[in-house]
């Protein structure tokens, strides 16, 4: 699918940010970089917040954007993220699940095509594969693999779901929980989500 929307699309205003009502402690740290007390409607950026809160709030941010132009580029961005973790799926599912080894791939293509009825389907197959997963777990043996993969499994679901959702606070929650899987797999956000985000949003 083809992204449409430019990147000097994805201008806000901190206006725009305060109604989505953004935790204190990010909110005050916005203020502060623009040396600003309130909210108002000069124009800001998406890069201008990654800069200063880092990448998660500037993600937690694009919530305010609301066309299907900017669905286009936030389905694409959840897809790329989910992405990053495809690797931890596979290294368990080809010895553990072998049968479901390029689900969460297939599923993440389709839901790329922008179509939500497809994105439906996308999203119940990989809870499926992720439900299969779960039933190899044994007992309450600790498994750090399985753990991965399960990671995995959740960003690629949560993708899928931005595909099919039409609320754009619904989107962008999303978006930010798959950064959380992400966060929780790697122990920390690397330069490839900074690198993803920088691809479609500055």
């Amino acid at each position: 699918m083809k992204v449409t929307c430019v990147k000097s699309m994805w201008t806000t205003t901190l206006a725009a940010i305060r109604e989505e009502r953004p935790c204190k402690k990010g909110w005050g740290i916005l203020l502060e970089s623009l040396e600003k007390t309130e909210a108002d409607d000069e124009p800001i950026t998406l890069k201008r917040i990654r800069e200063s809160n880092g990448v998660l709030d500037a993600i937690w941010c694009i919530r305010v954007f609301k066309s299907e132009c900017h669905r286009d580029a936030m389905v694409q961005f959840a897809c790329d993220l989910a992405e990053l973790l495809l690797p931890q799926w596979r290294t368990y599912a080809e010895i553990q699940l072998a049968e479901e080894l390029h689900t969460l791939d297939t599923a993440l293509n389709v839901v790329r095509t922008g179509s939500r009825p497809l994105a439906v389907g996308a999203s119940l197959t990989v809870f499926e594969a992720r439900a299969k997963a779960g039933l190899t777990r044994n007992g309450y043996v600790p498994n750090e693999e399985l753990d991965w993969a399960m990671d995995a499994a959740d960003a690629a679901y949560t993708a899928a779901c931005v595909g099919k959702m039409s609320c754009p606070i619904s989107r962008g929650a999303a978006l930010s929980k798959i950064a959380d899987c992400l966060q929780q797999s790697d122990g920390g956000l690397d330069r490839r989500v900074v690198e993803v985000f920088t691809k479609y949003f500055e």
